[in-house]
């Protein structure tokens, strides 16, 4: 048992083992002392003392023992500890080793970044120089900052991008040469555009061996971004040179389109304006700027049925010319002309139809022009009718109004119940004059007689006018309505003026009925605010220094004209009354057109008609 806590003890180290050894017999010895009888005592103190001194024994030679243990797991540990530091310097070693390649892998890493930054600098300075010589020059001059030695020289033999055969050179950092330099070329690559050598960049230094992979690089670098760049200026060149030729031919172009008097607009597919010359500003009112990029009909609009529409979409999908004749148009400006209008087709390079262009001429004043002819004529004809039939109608009709006027009074005189005679004699009478008054008409109409020039203010002379029908538009209950304001005079006749507005108050009352409302207005247009087809017109009939026109405006509520009527009812014997003679509007428009104006007509039928008499303002003739 002793021993196996010594070997217990022990095994928790040597100087616990002794300690603990000599603590244990002790213990042992007192108890056994104590325990003992009193006659077993000496003896029991003499075993203590023996049992005590092999301890002691026991205890020194453990102690011994430990101690040589020691020594040696010192021994041990300093062999161990002298090894550590040895791998420890050996790791120091290598950690500055590390490091000094670190630091040399570092810096060759930031200068090739620095290379490529540069390269990059170059690259980016190069996009946006477009002369050959510059971009060489650039080329040279970089090439000692990114290699950080030597000088450039570049030889170009290409006389596309800039060289003269049989050689240009280019060097940085000294004076131009030829060829024959002198220098060795320390690292030399050539330049290429598609395969195809145009030229030479050399880096030429006084040192040897110090050209490096990375400094050929550098150079190859350099040489395709001169390769590049040169090709790319001589790009530019010529589209620089293209350009400047095909500016040349738009203004060319552009000035042939401006200087035609016709109106000249270019429409898309989509009827899309992109061409609009002067031309078509003076005809339709509209500037460029207003009509560029807008819908064509979205300027214009066909007021006759000329089929515009239909003909540019025809020419659009078949690509046949087309021409559209006498078509009248009104733009957004309200003012209107009348058109003929060629057009022909704009195509691609594919030959497929993407655009139509149209040639715009103006004819309202011809259109005007030959009206005026058409109704000269028929007045003339009308006029040698009327002279050759005046006499020998107006003798029988005399003859046959004094005949009724004569039995009338001899019936009423002898004949019991005379009234149904008479009143069959009567109409007779009166029909009788009323051919006289056809008669008397002709005349006035066909009679080319001077107009009594006097300074006339219409706004006093549509009033007076209109006294003189005031009591019959009562007596028929038609309200009339005056609207009139302060107009300038104007040169003319009074009297057939006043025949004008006396006739068209007299057909506005005829088309009205009970309880409707007759409005009359006059006005004054300064040249202005005049629609220029007004002032044209005026032009053409002679008054060309008009400083704008008096616009009398006659409304009613009546019928209307139907539109198929509206172009007839100016004509002579034309009429919708029963018992009309057709010849009121003809010699209204007779006088008016005598003193250089117009009458223009707005109506439709259910809502009424308006004639508008427009004189021009100026100085008497």
């Amino acid at each position: 048992m002793f021993c196996k806590v010594f070997a217990r003890v022990e095994s928790a180290g040597p100087m616990v083992g002794v300690l603990s050894l000599a603590a244990l017999t002790i213990v042992a010895l007192i108890l056994a002392l104590f325990l003992a009888p009193v006659e077993l005592r000496e003896p029991a103190v003499i075993a203590v003392l023996s049992a005590g001194v092999t301890v002691m024994t026991v205890v020194a030679c453990v102690m011994a023992r430990a101690r040589e243990r020691s020594e040696e797991s010192v021994h041990t540990l300093r062999t161990k500890l002298n090894q550590v530091q040895r791998f420890t310097d050996d790791l120091i070693d290598h950690d500055t080793l590390f490091q000094n390649d670190l630091i040399e892998t570092n810096t060759r890493l930031n200068q090739r970044v620095l290379k490529l930054v540069r390269l990059l600098d170059v690259g980016k300075r190069l996009v946006s120089t477009y002369n050959p010589d510059t971009v060489v020059q650039q080329i040279v001059d970089s090439v000692s900052d990114i290699v950080g030695y030597g000088w450039a020289v570049m030889e170009i033999s290409d006389p596309r991008v800039g060289g003269h055969p049989p050689l240009k050179v280019y060097e940085s950092g000294r004076s131009a040469s030829d060829a024959n330099h002198g220098q060795s070329f320390e690292v030399s690559v050539p330049m290429e555009i598609r395969g195809v050598q145009i030229g030479s960049l050399h880096l030429v230094t006084d040192r040897v061996n110090t050209g490096t992979p990375e400094d050929t690089q550098a150079l190859s670098t350099l040489a395709t971004f001169a390769a590049i760049a040169l090709d790319n200026a001589r790009l530019y060149a010529a589209l620089t040179a293209v350009n400047r030729d095909l500016s040349a031919l738009k203004d060319y172009n552009e000035d042939i389109v401006e200087s035609v008097a016709s109106g000249v607009v270019v429409i898309d597919a989509s009827l899309r304006v992109s061409t609009w010359n002067s031309s078509m500003e003076r005809i339709s009112g509209i500037q460029r700027e207003h009509a560029l990029g807008k819908h064509f009909f979205g300027l214009v609009e066909e007021l006759t049925d000329g089929g515009l529409h239909k003909q540019i979409t025809g020419a659009l999908d078949d690509g046949n010319l087309r021409e559209v004749r006498n078509v009248t148009l009104k733009t957004v400006g309200g003012s209107e002309f009348i058109g003929y209008i060629r057009i022909s087709t704009l195509r691609s390079d594919a030959g497929d139809v993407n655009g139509v262009i149209l040639s715009v001429e103006d004819v309202t004043d011809k259109v005007k022009m030959g009206e005026q002819l058409r109704r000269a004529e028929r007045i003339r004809t009308v006029g040698e009718f009327a002279a050759g039939m005046a006499h020998e109608i107006n003798n029988p009709i005399g003859i046959i109004s004094a005949c009724a006027e004569y039995l009338a009074t001899k019936i009423e005189a002898e004949v019991p119940d005379p009234a149904k005679y008479v009143r069959r004699l009567r109409i007779i009478e009166e029909e009788a004059s009323r051919c006289s008054a056809i008669v008397r008409n002709l005349l006035v109409f066909a009679r080319q007689s001077e107009f009594k020039q006097t300074r006339v203010d219409l706004t006093s002379l549509v009033s007076d006018a209109m006294l003189l029908v005031s009591p019959r538009a009562h007596k028929e209950r038609v309200e009339v309505a005056l609207s009139l304001s302060d107009t300038p005079n104007v040169v003319g006749d009074e009297h057939q003026l006043k025949q004008v507005f006396l006739n068209l108050f007299l057909n506005a009352l005829e088309a009205s009925s009970p309880g409707s409302r007759i409005e009359v207005s006059t006005r004054f247009v300064g040249r202005e605010e005049a629609d220029p087809a007004v002032l044209r017109q005026f032009a053409v009939s002679g008054s060309t220094d008009a400083e704008g026109y008096v616009e009398v405006c006659v409304a009613d509520q009546g019928l209307g004209i139907r539109e198929e009527d509206l172009n007839r009812i100016f004509n002579p014997f034309f009429t919708t009354k029963p018992d009309g003679t057709g010849l009121g509007l003809a010699i209204s428009l007779s006088i008016v057109e005598g003193h250089g104006g117009q009458i223009h007509v707005d109506s439709r039928p259910g809502e009424g008609s308006a004639f508008r008499v427009r004189l021009p303002v100026s100085s008497p003739r």
